[in-house]
């Protein structure tokens, strides 16, 4: 790259910005103050930028196109620089400047983009009164939404403030709030959490809120909710982990709270069938199957089997085509990380969600049941408040509570 002598903003020298980064390797200090840049976006994207390889002072700006200062990083000495933001479609400009003209520098620019996800999970602590959802856990549940976020391709439109939202459960009680004044704009979903001592064994509970009879978003075949609620137990040993796609340091003794939070999630985005389940997902189900066309294009022609009839969850142990465990089966183990796989994600593609299959996971095999205590160790469900507990006391589950116990003593003395 040829140098720019006390280069101005007018004498940026363009460069393209793609998902493959870009590398540029020159030097500022001395007669050079000043390196520009400048780049077009046609459209949204995620801008990456990284300034390394510094032996004195340099800082970085990126810039507007009437040249104001979008962000800056300015880091003392030698570290290394990084700008990460959010761009609509335009011209923009980098300005790479040394500290100090009588230090002169190397450096490499690395630049790139993404595209930034469409639909978005929002966390509403207001309910949490106990203050247990700390900034670390915090992080957490925000990389068991990235999960569904990067897998989701939709774009619901936006609801407005004062938009009265009916049957909003507030999950630090567990009390029904008959009518809920929204007093921010909504975009795609907003899910308030809280933590509490949950009976019997419950991990956590989850359900969609904002039900109404007269709102297709709600009833309609393409599922669309835009609040939801989950509770999860504050006596649970978790283990909080920032890494989401990796399972190799989890602790046998521990349930990850990322899998069981992704697991809860999917009850809130639509999977919900028997007493007040959603519709999307019941007008799909046949017995104890879903039958859906994307369901059963993703299993080989076959439909997904659910736990028992009227279940909102898959059957215990089925896979297909390695898909591994199923996020949305009822039953979690100590030590395991679950994610969404194809399966999962096509039951949401079938009630009107537009699916990235290729942000999808294989997770690990399911365990064989050695006793009756693993067989019930969790247990998940939606419905009035989707359970992950011993044994399901969602009004889904309920019908065949005694069903479970059979079977699960059945497997206990084989």
């Amino acid at each position: 790259m040829s140098r720019l002598t006390e280069a101005t903003l007018s004498q940026a020298t363009p460069i393209n910005v793609t998902s493959r980064p870009t590398r540029i390797n020159n030097r500022v200090g001395g007669s050079n103050l000043n390196d520009y840049y400048r780049f077009r976006f046609s459209n949204r994207a995620n801008f990456n930028l990284a300034l390394r390889g510094l032996t004195a002072n340099a800082d970085v700006a990126l810039l507007n196109q009437a040249g104001r200062v979008i962000k800056r990083s300015v880091k003392p000495g030698r570290q290394s620089e990084v700008i990460r933001q959010t761009l609509d479609p335009g011209v923009y400009s980098i300005r790479v400047y040394a500290r100090d003209r009588q230090q002169n520098t190397p450096y490499q620019l690395s630049v790139a983009s993404t595209t930034p996800r469409t639909f978005n999970i929002k966390f509403d602590y207001r309910f949490d009164t106990n203050r247990w959802f700390t900034p670390g856990k915090r992080r957490v549940l925000e990389a068991a939404a990235n999960l569904w976020e990067n897998i989701i391709q939709d774009n619901f439109p936006t609801v407005p403030t004062g938009t009265k939202t009916p049957n909003v459960l507030n999950p630090q009680t567990g009390r029904n709030i008959r009518e809920f004044v929204t007093n921010y704009r909504i975009d795609d979903l907003v899910v308030f959490v809280g933590a509490r001592n949950l009976p019997f064994t419950t991990l956590a509970q989850a359900r969609s809120s904002g039900w109404n009879r007269t709102e297709r978003r709600y009833t309609g075949a393409d599922f669309q909710p835009w609040i939801g609620s989950m509770t999860f137990d504050s006596e649970v040993n978790w283990f909080f982990d920032l890494t989401p796609t990796t399972d190799r340091d989890l602790p046998a003794n521990r349930y990850d709270f990322i899998s069981v939070a992704a697991h809860e999630l999917g009850h809130i985005l639509g999977f919900s069938n028997g007493a007040g389940g959603i519709n999307a997902f019941k007008n799909l189900t046949n017995e104890s199957n879903f039958i859906g066309r994307n369901a059963r294009a993703r299993n080989g022609g076959r439909p997904i089997p659910l736990e028992f009839r009227g279940s909102s969850h898959t059957e215990e142990g089925y896979q297909f085509g390695g898909s591994g465990k199923t996020l949305m089966e009822a039953r979690f183990d100590r030590g395991v990380r679950s994610r969404p796989t194809a399966l999962d994600a096509a039951i949401l593609d079938d009630i009107g969600y537009q699916i990235n299959y290729r942000a999808t996971f294989r997770n690990p095999a399911p365990r064989r049941i050695a006793n009756q205590r693993s067989s019930l160790d969790m247990i998940a469900g939606p419905s009035a408040a989707a359970s992950t507990y011993a044994y399901c006391g969602c009004s889904s589950c309920l019908v065949s509570g005694r069903t479970r116990w059979r079977r699960a003593g059945e497997q206990a003395n084989r």
